[in-house]
C-alpha cells in the first residue's frame, strides 16, 4: 500500500513539474513543439531521433505517429526538423488532462494542431505557421493529447472536431503509454 501511494504521489510530482504551475487566467499549460518564453527550456538544440511510433485511426484516415512522452520530446515536439510526409504527425501524450499551448519557435514545417481529450475526441483543430511565437492556447482544460500534421491534413481527410482518434489497441484511453500496449485490467 506504501508503495502505491509512494507511485501516485510521484506520478503527481512528475507530472506537476512537465506541466508547470502558471497565475492569472491560465491554468497549467505544456507547450510542445517548444516551450513558451514563460516555461523553463528542456528542448534539445535539435531534432528528436525518431520516437516510437502508434497508429492511428480518425475516421477513414489513419497516421502514423510518433509519440512524445518526455519532459524533453514534449518541449522539443517537431523543432528543426525540416519536413513531415502526408499520413505521419507526432500525438504528444501529457500526465493528466488541462489546459494547453504550442507555438512554432525553431520549427519550420507548416502544422496542423488538434487538441484532443482524454477519451480519444478531437475537441479543436488549428493551424500553425512556421517560426511563429505566438502560443496557440487550447479553449477548454481537458486536453490529454495533441496530434501535429502536415498542415491541411485534417481537412484533406474530412477530419473535424467531435471525432473519435483510435488505435489499433482501441481508444487513447486504453493504451499504456509507458509501452505503447493496451493497458492491462485489473485483477481481482
Amino acid at each position: 500500500m506504501f508503495r502505491d501511494l509512494f507511485k501516485a504521489l510521484m506520478v503527481l510530482v512528475v507530472g506537476t513539474w512537465v506541466v508547470g504551475c502558471h497565475s492569472g487566467n491560465q491554468s497549467s499549460l505544456v507547450s510542445t513543439t517548444n516551450t513558451t518564453p514563460k516555461e523553463a527550456s528542456p528542448h534539445l538544440n535539435r531534432p528528436l531521433p525518431h520516437l516510437a511510433t502508434l497508429e492511428l485511426w480518425i475516421g477513414k484516415a489513419t497516421v502514423k505517429a510518433e509519440v512524445a512522452r518526455t519532459p524533453t520530446e514534449l518541449a522539443t515536439g517537431m523543432m528543426f526538423r525540416t519536413n513531415l510526409p502526408p499520413g505521419q504527425g507526432m500525438l504528444f501524450v501529457f500526465p493528466y488532462p488541462s489546459k494547453q499551448e504550442f507555438w512554432m519557435k525553431n520549427t519550420q514545417v507548416p502544422l496542423s494542431l488538434a487538441y484532443i481529450s482524454p477519451e480519444g475526441y478531437i475537441l479543436e483543430i488549428h493551424r500553425l505557421k512556421p517560426m511563429d511565437e505566438t502560443p496557440v492556447p487550447s479553449k477548454g482544460t481537458n486536453v490529454q493529447f495533441a496530434l501535429e500534421v502536415p498542415q491541411g491534413w485534417f481537412e484533406q481527410n474530412g477530419i473535424q472536431p467531435g471525432m473519435l482518434i483510435s488505435t489499433p489497441f482501441g481508444p487513447l484511453d486504453q493504451i499504456d503509454w509507458r509501452t505503447l500496449q493496451p493497458r492491462q485490467k485489473d485483477r481481482p
